[in-house]
């Protein structure tokens, strides 16, 4: 992670329930005590029961009946059916659920149920019979598309093809191993997520603790992960992509 440079850093103090203020004292950032109140809250989210973390404002429920008619287990359907999945709070992706998905050529023969639609296109579906869920990544640029972002953007293509050979095209991503592990996932990284980003927002950007408190957590996040579904926290899974990107 990055460190502050030309200044005192505020060393130990984000997240130091002790500290005035992490930042200056202008009171522009989130107090010592803010920010250690920030990090217990992400720090729950990992260990409340799911009830406790629902938030009936992005909660997003499908019709019971339509959901027993999916060919799926029946704890999963449970899952949907008691706790829905959230919509985003930072209106990347939308819960929508769809009773068949095209498959395309990554899933011969299989039927696809539809979970979470993102803004780029990408789709999130389980698999009939398993339940495992899995990440669709957009539509990839055809020849001419490619080309023309290549030219215009080559460090950035580089980059993309340093992290995946065959860009544009992108296989698709195991985010877990049944619905009712994705359905816990899902709602404690939205939660996660809207925790980190206030810290992010509100602590002083120049503090290196700051920032390590925030690489720590989103590990702890990929942890948590493996202790419930090893194969969703190993490379190439879904949940490694995300942590990694931010």
């Amino acid at each position: 992670m990055p460190t502050s440079e030309g200044g005192d850093s505020n060393g130990d103090l984000c997240g130091d329930p002790n500290g005035d203020v992490s930042g200056d004292s202008s009171g522009d950032f989130m107090t010592g005590a803010e920010v250690a109140a920030a990090l217990k809250e992400f720090d729950q989210v990992l260990t409340a029961p799911l009830d406790d973390i629902i938030a009936p404002h992005q909660q997003a429920l499908a019709d019971p009946s339509r959901i027993e008619r999916w060919r799926l287990p029946e704890a999963d359907r449970a899952a949907l059916i008691r706790w829905g999945l959230p919509n985003s709070s930072g209106g990347l992706f939308d819960v929508d659920f769809q009773d068949a998905v095209r498959t395309g050529t990554e899933f011969p023969g299989e039927h696809l149920y539809g979970l979470v639609k993102y803004r780029s296109e990408a789709r999130v579906v389980a698999v009939a019979g398993t339940g495992a869920v899995y990440m669709l990544p957009p539509p990839p640029m055809n020849t001419e598309e490619a080309a023309e972002f290549r030219r215009r953007n080559p460090e950035l293509f580089a980059a993309h093809r340093k992290k995946n050979p065959e860009f544009p095209y992108r296989a698709p991503s195991l985010f877990n191993s049944s619905v009712s592990l994705f359905v816990d996932a899902y709602w404690r990284y939205e939660r996660a997520a809207q925790v980190l980003r206030k810290l992010i927002l509100g602590a002083d950007p120049f503090d290196a603790a700051c920032l390590d408190d925030v690489a720590d957590r989103l590990d702890a996040f990929v942890e948590w992960v493996r202790s419930v579904d090893p194969p969703a926290a190993e490379d190439g899974a879904q949940w490694r992509e995300i942590t990694e990107d931010w």
